[in-house]
């Protein structure tokens, strides 16, 4: 088994929800391809001195580290828009300016009596922000409703479907002692030592017993037949056009995209 730990090249912070950092669609590519030409010969030399597995981790960080610094150098990054809801209107902005004003005036206030004012101005024109969010809610209502046809209206409940929020996914368990999980990563170890457990030795009956040696008999002297040729740059090609780009990339932001338009130009790396 081979493997490889890649570390340091995020293409951006933990902390972020979103992965597809770049743009990928409708661009140029060349000054990509340039850009990763002149990397080429780096990458290639790099794995041509390949000698053990602490070789081949460093070597995968720096490649991937570099792909990652000629994404940021060379590809637009993703401009994501705000929603916003349809019975938004320049009047609610102006009035919860206007309550954000009279609420900082009343947090700001030094004396009693000066708080005392502002707190009633507050409350006034919060009341009366809240009660402009829920008109406006009722007349866009209104006219969705109103302007439905025969033909549109499950379309527009689709898309309404679609954009809703999903329930959040439960993160915790009960333990077969009875015990709750506290968390996404407790629940995650108690799954993972479930379905997919140690392999003890002392643990072996005499079926895995037989097993193992069946196992041992076969691999012992044959670990480098002639048919266990190397992998060829056309079968990674193969693979890497298969990949699905509507796929969310890791934590690097590297899409299936980004990798087809590296490998279409340097086959050989």
């Amino acid at each position: 088994m081979i493997k490889i730990s890649i570390k340091n090249f995020e293409a951006f912070s933990e902390n972020n929800d979103r992965t597809r950092i770049f743009s990928t669609k409708n661009i140029d590519w060349s000054f990509f391809r340039h850009s990763v030409s002149r990397a080429a010969e780096r990458w290639k030399k790099l794995i041509a001195d390949l000698r053990c597995a602490d070789h081949v981790n460093s070597t995968v960080a720096t490649v991937f580290g570099d792909l990652v610094d000629i994404c940021n150098r060379t590809l637009p990054k993703m401009k994501w828009r705000k929603r916003c809801v349809p019975w938004w209107t320049p009047d609610l902005s102006k009035l919860r300016k206007l309550a954000t004003r009279y609420r900082r005036r009343y947090r700001n206030a030094k004396s009693a009596s000066l708080r005392d004012l502002h707190l009633t101005a507050w409350l006034e024109k919060k009341k009366q922000y809240e009660a402009a969010i829920l008109e406006a809610k009722n007349i866009s209502w209104k006219n969705f409703l109103s302007s439905q046809r025969k033909e549109t209206v499950w379309g527009q409940i689709f898309r309404l479907l679609r954009t809703t929020q999903k329930r959040p996914v439960p993160t915790t368990i009960r333990k077969p002692c009875g015990e709750i999980t506290s968390g996404a990563q407790s629940t995650a170890t108690v799954l993972l030592n479930a379905f997919v457990p140690n392999d003890d030795i002392a643990l072996d009956d005499a079926g895995h017993h037989a097993i193992r040696e069946l196992v041992e008999s076969v691999s012992i002297g044959r670990r480098h037949l002639d048919n266990d040729i190397p992998f060829e740059a056309d079968e990674i090609a193969s693979v890497i056009n298969s990949m699905n780009d509507q796929k969310c990339p890791g934590y690097d932001a590297i899409t299936a995209r980004i990798l087809l338009y590296n490998s279409y130009k340097h086959s050989q790396c």
